[in-house]
């Protein structure tokens, strides 16, 4: 029962720590972004895409680990409150990470709303203008405007 405990504490760890990165590539893809950096952001957006991944991984196995050791936590005489306590902790801080993961989730589909809306607007304002900035045709020879000058 401890060992699966400390294993299940050790990988709360290590999802802390994946999701604490997650939030900081996200904060650093947004700089990038708005600063036109844009090779910045698709490398950060590749990162954010390998993270997700490790830490759906890790859900995998936490998941299994809880599945096994589900008969054995409802025995109280088992419970270390030391290690249970630290769960407890871990798990919380874990629910303010997601929290200010979802926050910057939220600027960036903001920030990517507006990107849209800003390239619609040009699309259309060149859309508009295209027909006024058309390449000239060419005359053929023998013109009025030729055997006038």
């Amino acid at each position: 029962m401890k060992i699966e405990r400390a294993k299940t504490l050790e990988l709360l760890g290590r999802r802390l720590e994946l999701v604490r990165a997650l939030v900081r590539v996200g904060a650093e893809w947004q700089r990038a972004f708005i600063g036109w950096k844009l090779d910045l952001s698709e490398r950060c957006a590749s990162e954010e895409i390998r993270l997700c991944d490790q830490i759906r991984v890790l859900d995998v196995e936490m998941a299994a680990l809880e599945a096994a050791s589900l008969p054995a936590l409802s025995d109280p005489l088992e419970m270390d409150r030391s290690t249970a306590r630290k769960i407890r902790d871990a798990r919380d801080r874990m629910r303010a990470l997601q929290l200010e993961l979802k926050r910057s989730n939220e600027i960036r589909r903001c920030i990517l709303k507006r990107s849209k809306i800003t390239l619609n607007a040009l699309e259309n304002l060149y859309n508009s203008h295209a027909p006024t900035y058309a390449a000239p045709t060419a005359h053929a020879t023998g013109t009025l405007y030729e055997e006038r000058v």
